[in-house]
């Protein structure tokens, strides 16, 4: 990877706000650029001029990518470290002069290495499940183990859920099955999820280790980047206990045309008033309405073909976004709808294929 590429990806590590000056750096060492904030910790590999790739020292990251930004693209760089420590960025004619910190001095995470549990993971089905749960993870709740994703390594699979208490979403990875594989489980912070996802996005496949510490997801090769993030400590809800096992009516639907419908009749809303949708069921079909402020009201009919011969009609309200959010992460064509017996349970949605899973809870009146 060419170093100007590889100093603007580990920028988004390094935190320039930072009281603490080395924190706001990269560290250039051994091939390799590397940033911290002690949260997370990015290290990539790079290709290195002779004149560098034996020095190691740190420089300060958002400065760097600011100069490396006004340089015409594809003009030659030339790096070079001086005996006191200037870093020299020379670009035809242009010159800058750089100040370092030691090499030395850079924190880094403990237990940063691959263990021999490390498990290869395709990236296309870990991208789309990280994509599904993301909408469901808390931003700044008290229950700070909820502002993120639980994963669940089992002899199989890799299970992600996500939940803010208002909606629970889960996603399942397929891995190569193996009996002898221990079930690991770990709290990643909702900041490490887009973290993954730009680096899963570069590569086919990718290592995954999730230690008592760290998640280290690795892309693999001498020159790809590897990320490590500590895990969150704290007891993640058991989601099992949420979803619900049994239901007395299912119903499958056109997943983005139902979407669009809860989104039309929400539109009775402005953007400071109202986040619920009542959703009248019946057998053959969902009447959907929202009333705003002012009283005015929007429905739109929805036909389905419920089966189950317990069903009976129930009207319940729910916030419109988190609905339109379970049924955009969801993949696929149709989903399932799977309803509860009275206005106090949750909607319960599934994909098609049955990995993705999303549960909603009621407003209450």
């Amino acid at each position: 990877m060419l170093i100007r590429d590889a100093i603007t990806m580990a920028s988004a590590i390094a935190n320039s706000k930072s009281p603490s000056p080395i924190l706001a750096t990269v560290r250039v060492s051994d091939r390799r650029v590397t940033a911290t904030s002690l949260d997370h910790q990015l290290d990539i590999g790079v290709d290195l001029p002779p004149e560098v790739a034996n020095r190691a020292f740190c420089v300060h990251a958002a400065r760097l990518v600011k100069i490396l930004k006004c340089l015409p693209e594809g003009q030659e760089l030339q790096l070079d470290v001086s005996v006191d420590g200037e870093l020299r960025v020379i670009a035809g004619p242009t010159r800058f002069e750089l100040h370092t910190l030691a090499a030395e001095d850079f924190p880094e995470i403990a237990d940063a290495h691959l263990s021999d549990a490390a498990l290869t993971v395709n990236t296309k089905p870990l991208i789309t499940a990280l994509k599904m749960i993301a909408p469901a993870m808390a931003e700044a709740d008290i229950r700070f183990f909820l502002n993120g994703a639980h994963l669940i390594v089992g002899a199989g699979s890799l299970q992600i859920t996500a939940t803010d208490g208002q909606r629970l979403h889960r996603a399942r990875v397929p891995l190569e099955p193996d009996a002898k594989r221990a079930t690991v489980t770990g709290i990643i912070h909702r900041d490490a999820v887009p973290r993954i996802l730009d680096l899963a996005g570069r590569h086919s496949s990718i290592v995954l280790d999730l230690t008592p510490r760290v998640l280290i997801v690795d892309g693999g090769g001498v020159q790809a980047e590897a990320l490590v993030t500590k895990l969150v400590d704290g007891t993640y809800p058991d989601a099992d206990r949420v979803i619900p096992k049994d239901r007395p009516a299912t119903a499958g639907v056109a997943r983005e045309a139902f979407s669009e419908a809860i989104q039309r009749v929400a539109q009775i809303y402005t953007a400071s008033e109202g986040t619920g949708v009542r959703c009248t069921f019946t057998r053959d079909r969902i009447t959907l309405a929202c009333t705003n402020k002012e009283g005015e009201r929007a429905t739109e009919d929805f036909e389905w073909n419920v089966s189950g011969k317990t069903f009976t009609a129930l009207e319940i309200s729910f916030q419109w976004r988190f609905l339109t959010d379970a049924l955009d992460a969801l993949d696929g064509q149709r989903v399932h709808l799977h309803l509860p017996e009275n206005t106090n349970e949750s909607l319960y949605l599934t994909s098609e294929d049955g990995d993705q899973h999303a549960v909603v809870m009621p407003l209450r009146d």
